[in-house]
């Protein structure tokens, strides 16, 4: 009974260590399910976050792409306007040297003409009633420099006289050699006092080395053929009295010999 009863006891202390290994292992497998469970919960986030960066990146590819397309667009237009404009620039070229060629070609012509009719170098009185043509003379006195390549008397550098001189005398009249508006009245650099006036029909014609308070007209005011519009002095770049006179058309000088010439009118 004795022997009976320790074996019993000893089954029984058995079961209860069992039991408390089962109870020690159940608790770890439970705390070992919970670790899973957050290392799945994180995983799970982490999935998500790589999708969400993955969902990104596409979306940023994507815009990525469709902004070289638009840049590929613009770059296509951009060279096609550039092309537009470098044509468009060239025919521009071609065009304004057309222009001067038939600009020279009149004048050369002209000129011809003037010579086999008129002497140059020609004295004669200025202003008076303006001929059949509407022009006249605008001043008296020789003609002491022509039109074109010289050295300059008072730079001494070559360079184009774009004009004539003519030399009637000090404080002489400057006479209108065309109706037109007064678009210029004032100190004009190397061309000292000076008038330009607004002819009409792309011609303009101007009046150099105004003597100092010789300016008779002002800006805006319209004036006719022959009427004095300043006084003959030595202004600017010049070295005595005399009308530094232009004539224009378009804006580019031309030589007034011939160009007055076919008016009529010899300087």
């Amino acid at each position: 009974m004795s022997k009976l009863t320790e074996q019993a006891d000893g089954i029984y202390a058995d079961a209860t260590q069992d039991r408390g290994v089962a109870q020690g292992l159940a608790d770890k497998a439970q705390s070992a399910k919970e670790a899973l469970g957050t290392l799945a919960q994180q995983a799970q986030s982490s999935m998500q976050a790589a999708q969400r960066a993955a969902d990104d990146a596409q979306s940023a590819v994507a815009a990525q792409n469709d902004n070289e397309a638009r840049l590929q667009a613009q770059l296509v237009l951009l060279t096609t306007n550039e092309q537009g404009v470098e044509a468009d620039y060239e025919k521009g070229v071609a065009a304004e040297k057309a222009r001067q060629a038939a600009i020279a070609a009149a004048a050369a012509k002209a000129a011809q003409e003037a010579a086999q009719a008129t002497p140059t170098n020609q004295g004669g009185s200025g202003g008076g009633a303006p001929n059949g043509s509407g022009w006249v003379r605008p001043s008296g006195g020789y003609q002491t420099s022509p039109f074109g390549e010289r050295v300059d008397p008072y730079t001494h550098q070559r360079a184009l006289h774009a004009g004539v001189d003519l030399a009637p005398a000090c404080s002489a009249p400057i006479y209108a050699a065309h109706a037109g508006r007064v678009t210029f009245a004032a100190n004009g650099g190397g061309y000292g006092n000076e008038v330009v006036l607004d002819n009409g029909g792309g011609v303009s014609t101007a009046y150099g080395h105004i003597v100092n308070g010789g300016i008779l007209v002002s800006v805006g005011q319209q004036v006719q053929a022959g009427q004095q519009i300043a006084m003959v002095g030595s202004t600017g770049w010049s070295t005595g009295c005399h009308l530094h006179f232009e004539t224009r058309v378009n804006g580019s000088a031309v030589d007034p010999v011939p160009f007055m010439a076919a008016r009529g009118i010899s300087v």
